[in-house]
């Protein structure tokens, strides 16, 4: 790893003494940190070229691969030699705090501006409408398509309207309409401006899926590779959408009665993963374990979840009547 970027889970041990030179790294997302005494613990599940470069700077005692059952790895050695002691983990950024310096002059808070609503002298059509955002996600939810088209969906900036976007083309996927669903999710990918980057990425993943579940293999390779670039260089690349990837490239080979299994031992894995607080964003953004199911049991996305969702009522129905 010596003059690589960290693409594996890993950990570094420092000394307690040296807890300052962690201070370039407070504000980079996904690290956690834990005191052992002497030690100070450092871990994370991948690292970008930035924070990788930070990571060699600091006076570590020990640099170690992350690997499965908590084992641990010399970044030099082959084998592993010792594991991840039982520490109370928690990210780097509340565990070291910035204190603030006292103010050399006294300052005074500007006077509250107020603000007030001005009837106008001409009459007008309504162009805009104010209302809350679950009243207007259940009516995009329930309205034709054919009302939606009229209308551009916004509710503070430009960031919700593409939330709008990836919610209906999430309906779509869910009912099996995959063509409406890439409809909308371009809209997103071909936003000229800059946007949210966790957005941006499960927006294409959705659509590289969309485009498996139409059959367009011709287009599904140079997909996925793109896909996979574009979540890489945003940082978006965790073990859930790994395996995802990995499950595209081997589908490609298989027939179509080795795909059930495949399905089936794609399901097994994220199950696992499906309560981590690391995959958490991958599983609000994508509910891939609800797809895996409606392709072993053949059928549409949107009924499995219905299906959970009763489950849910019914089971919070009776834990509500016990005494």
């Amino acid at each position: 790893m010596k003059n690589q970027i960290i693409s594996c889970p890993w950990v570094i041990r420092l000394a307690a003494a040296d807890r300052a030179a962690l201070a370039g790294l407070r504000l980079m997302e996904g690290l956690e940190v834990a005191e052992d005494g002497a030690s100070i613990w450092l871990r994370g599940r991948h690292a970008s070229e930035a924070v990788t470069a930070v990571l060699r700077r600091l006076p570590a005692v020990a640099r170690l691969e992350w690997l499965a059952g908590d084992r641990l790895r010399p970044w030099d050695a082959r084998i592993p030699s010792e594991r991840l002691p039982a520490l109370r983990w928690e990210p780097l950024a509340g565990w070291l705090r910035v204190a603030s310096t006292v103010a050399g002059l006294p300052g005074w808070p500007p006077a509250p501006a107020g603000l007030r609503l001005v009837r106008g002298g001409e009459e007008q059509s309504p162009e805009l409408l104010l209302t809350g955002l679950k009243d207007w996600n259940d009516f995009v939810a329930e309205a034709a398509e054919i009302r939606l088209q009229t209308l551009r969906f916004a509710v503070d900036d430009r960031q919700r309207v593409l939330v709008f976007y990836y919610k209906i083309a999430s309906l779509y996927f869910g009912s099996g309409d995959y063509e409406r669903t890439i409809t909308y999710l371009n809209k997103i990918i071909n936003w000229k401006v800059d946007l949210r980057n966790d957005l941006q990425c499960y927006a294409r993943l959705l659509h590289l899926i969309a485009h498996y579940e139409l059959g367009n293999f011709d287009l599904l390779e140079y997909l996925v590779k793109s896909v996979y670039r574009f979540m890489a260089k945003m940082e978006n690349l965790g073990y859930v959408e790994e395996e995802v990837f990995k499950f595209l490239q081997r589908s490609f080979h298989l027939s179509a009665s080795q795909l059930k299994p495949e399905f089936e031992k794609l399901l097994a894995k994220l199950k696992q993963y499906e309560h981590n607080r690391f995959a958490t964003r991958a599983f609000a953004y994508l509910d891939i374990i609800s797809w895996l199911e409606s392709k072993i049991n053949n059928e549409h996305v949107q009924d499995v979840i219905r299906k959970k969702s009763m489950e849910h009522k019914r089971f919070s129905a009776a834990k509500s009547q016990e005494p």
